[in-house]
């Protein structure tokens, strides 16, 4: 009878570190998914202040962006 009930305890414990580890890994990407996005704003607004002290106007930008776009789309 102990062996069964220290076996019960033991598969009782890795249940509950198998959880931990589980919300812990739902954390991280998380954190992951933020940092990343966060990444990709510092990167955008080093190109908007760069433009923006350029004078570049607007327009041509959007221009520029719709050829990409377009020749990507054909590839």
């Amino acid at each position: 009878m102990n062996k069964i009930k220290r076996l019960e305890e033991r598969i009782k414990k890795r249940k509950e570190k198998i959880k931990k580890y589980s919300d812990l890994i739902k954390q991280e990407k998380k954190q992951l998914k933020k940092d990343e996005m966060t990444l990709a704003n510092l990167k955008y607004d080093i190109v908007l202040k760069k433009l923006i002290e350029n004078d570049v106007n607007p327009e041509d930008i959007l221009e520029k962006v719709d050829e990409v776009i377009q020749e990507e789309e054909k590839e």
